[in-house]
């Protein structure tokens, strides 16, 4: 087909019209061309979180641990403490088994509790987002002694929107006693006996932290009682295997 001189090869379009069409147009192909790309990068974010579980078995006894990789997701640990605490040498080490009536190694987490409110704050990272974060923290108990000889021991979870439970059945059958507490500044984790140091092989001073998420870090601070100070002795609880989904 041919034109005539002067005419719009356009037909009746002005030439500022066919210009709009045709910005549309190419926007349109833009967009249907943009959004597999964008699918895709969901997609990939979807596959970067893997399921998996912190095994403590997985290290040396006594070996320090900082961070890990597992299925991909970088797990990495930190802890700060509070003014005036003296951590434990052996502090964020592989602890042998057992811990809390669980036959496993855990993570030793200790200080001296030579004054009242000396503490640590624990923050597990992730390298992404990851959900159905469970844990549980062994041996929380007390014991009123002279000089020297006491601590009462107690958990305040940081990272809200947390769930707890504690075990179903206890063991030793005596003495009495169990975790009781909502986790909170007011309401802190604790040993509902107040003196008697539980052994390694009891699940009384157990308490089962979990969070739905995603999340990608939370923290937790173990401290000694505000209102406890029988002088200087080590104070001490186990987290066990920290595990999640996605």
């Amino acid at each position: 087909m041919t034109s005539e001189p002067g005419a719009s090869p356009f037909g009746d379009l002005t030439r500022r019209d066919a210009l709009r069409k045709a910005a549309v147009g190419a926007g349109v192909a833009g967009a249907a061309w943009a959004a597999p790309q964008i699918l895709s990068l969901d997609a990939a974010a979807a596959q970067s979180c893997v399921p998996g579980t912190l095994d403590w078995d997985s290290f040396s006894t006594g070996a320090t641990f900082t961070s890990t990789v597992i299925n991909g997701i970088t797990v990495t640990l930190s802890i700060s403490a509070l003014a005036g605490t003296t951590l434990a040498p052996l502090n964020g080490t592989i602890r042998d088994a057992p811990n809390g009536g669980i036959n496993q190694k855990g993570l030793y987490l200790g200080m001296d509790s030579s004054g009242p409110g000396v503490g640590e704050d624990v923050t597990f990272t992730f390298s992404v987002p990851v959900s159905n974060i469970s844990f549980t923290l062994t041996d929380l108990d007390n014991l009123i002694g002279g000089a020297n000889t006491g601590w009462a021991d107690r958990v305040q979870v940081l990272t809200p929107g947390y769930t707890s439970s504690i075990p179903g059945t206890f063991t030793p059958a005596t003495p009495a006693g169990n975790v009781i507490g909502a986790g909170t500044g007011a309401n802190p984790f604790r040993n509902s006996n107040t003196n008697f140091n539980y052994p390694n092989t009891s699940n009384r001073g157990n308490v089962t932290i979990n969070y739905a998420g995603p999340i990608s870090s939370f923290s937790y601070r173990y401290y000694q009682s505000p209102t406890d100070d029988d002088g200087s002795s080590l104070m001490l609880i186990t987290m066990m295997d920290l595990s999640w989904t996605c």
